[in-house]
C-alpha cells in the first residue's frame, strides 16, 4: 500500500499505537488515533508524540472514523469496541497488528524467543551478547521498542530479537524468523492467562 495520503485508524494507544503514528505519519499517512480511555488516560502516551500531527478520538469509537479509513492497525494489548471493528471488516476496511503488517517488511535477522517464563531475561541477554560482538540489535515484542519504530531506522541494526507469547503468534504468520528460541512450555500462567488460553493444550497450540 502507498502510504502517503492514506487514512489510517491506529486503534489503541499503547507501545504498539505510538509506533504506529510515528511510523504511518513519517510515510505521510493522514492518521487518527482513536482509544477508548479518555484523555487524562492516555496523556502520557501523546505527550510521546508531541511534535507530531495526527487526529485523536478518545472515549469511543466513531463508526464513521473507521469506516472511513483505508487501514486499520490496531493494538492486541488495548481494549476495543469489538462491534465497530467487525463493521469495518464487513465493509472491507483491512485490520491488521503490528505484526500482521510489519512481517514481510523486516529484511534483516529475526531471533524469536518464546516459551511460559524467562522469555524477556533471555531476549535481553542475547541482545547483550550480540551488541558485544559488534552487531547492533534491536529487542522488540513483549519488551522493547515498537517494530514500527524499528522499520523507521533498520539500517542501523544488524539483527532483531523479538520476544512473543502465545498472544503474539496468532498474528505472526509470515516473519522469517533466523532462529527460534523455545523456553519452556507450563501451566503456571493458565489462571493469569484465562483470557487468552483455557488449557496447556491451548498455550501448547
Amino acid at each position: 500500500m502507498r502510504l502517503k495520503g492514506k487514512k489510517i485508524v491506529v486503534a489503541g494507544l499503547d507501545k504498539s499505537g505510538i509506533g504506529a503514528v510515528k511510523y504511518f505519519t513519517s510515510r505521510g499517512a493522514d492518521v487518527t488515533v482513536s482509544d477508548l480511555r479518555n484523555r487524562l488516560e492516555v496523556q502520557k502516551a501523546i505527550g510521546l508524540l508531541k511534535d507530531i500531527e495526527f487526529k485523536a478520538e478518545f472515549g469511543r469509537y466513531n463508526p464513521k472514523t473507521f469506516n472511513d479509513a483505508d487501514l486499520i492497525l490496531f493494538s492486541m494489548k488495548a481494549k476495543h469496541d469489538d462491534r465497530v471493528l467487525a463493521q469495518a471488516k464487513d465493509n472491507g476496511v483491512p485490520l491488521k497488528t503490528e505484526y500482521e503488517f510489519t512481517a514481510g517488511l523486516i529484511t534483516k535477522p529475526i531471533i524469536c524467543v518464546t516459551g511460559t517464563n524467562g522469555k524477556s531475561s533471555t531476549s535481553v541477554l542475547i541482545a547483550e551478547m550480540l551488541n558485544k560482538s559488534g552487531k547492533k540489535t534491536y529487542i522488540t515484542g513483549h519488551i522493547g521498542k515498537s517494530v514500527y519504530e524499528y522499520l523507521m531506522n533498520e539500517e542501523a541494526y544488524d539483527a532483531l530479537v523479538m520476544e512473543l507469547d502465545s498472544d503474539h503468534f496468532k498474528y505472526a504468520y509470515g516473519f522469517d524468523f533466523e532462529t527460534i528460541v523455545l523456553l519452556n512450555l507450563t501451566d503456571e500462567k493458565l489462571i493469569e492467562r484465562a483470557d487468552s488460553w483455557q488449557t496447556l493444550a491451548d498455550h501448547v497450540r
